[in-house]
């Protein structure tokens, strides 16, 4: 299989079930941010070194696939199918938000991102979910029958990336 179709690049591109969109529809800026968010969990999943930590950016990132996978079904399929990302992978990531918020105190003002090197790749990748979030609002928006609890997942996505960044000694606050 290549990964070129060999029809040019005219802004359109093909996704399954028989489907060409255009590069710039409001799915291909959220399937580009959820794409580029992996990404940097990816980088972020080589650099943990607590086990627990890693296991949790894995599911994360197995279930950013999943919800890329339920943007790319069309509404036909999605009816049939039914959601992708289930209820109970979106309370996991609240609980673990919630787990995480026990393992260190986070005061109630902004922080400067950069207190090393682990901690500001986890606060690019908290943005990146964060503006893949936003993308995927609009989808709801202009799309009655999206998965809303892809919002809860995303959210707190954003909330473990932010925990595990404070936890990494970004010491210096903006009051």
């Amino acid at each position: 299989m290549s990964v070129r179709s060999g029809k040019g690049d005219k802004g359109f591109t093909n996704l399954p079930f028989r489907r060409c969109i255009s590069k710039d529809s409001l799915e291909m800026r959220a399937l580009g941010d959820l794409d580029e968010l992996n990404s940097y969990l990816g980088l972020i999943k080589c650099k943990i070194r607590v086990k627990k930590e890693r296991s949790i950016i894995d599911k994360v990132q197995h279930l950013i696939l999943v919800v890329s996978s339920e943007i790319v079904v069309p509404l036909e399929k999605k009816k049939k199918l039914g959601t992708l990302l289930k209820k109970d992978d979106a309370v996991w990531a609240k609980k673990t938000v919630l787990q995480l918020e026990k393992t260190i105190k986070i005061d109630s003002c902004f922080h400067v991102p950069g207190g090393n090197t682990l901690s500001a790749y986890l606060d690019i990748t908290r943005s990146i979910a964060r503006r893949a979030e936003r993308n995927i609002v609009s989808l709801v928006q202009n799309n009655k029958d999206t998965n809303e609890d892809i919002l809860l997942f995303l959210n707190c996505v954003s909330d473990i990336l932010f925990i595990m960044a404070r936890k990494r000694g970004c010491k210096r606050k903006v009051r």
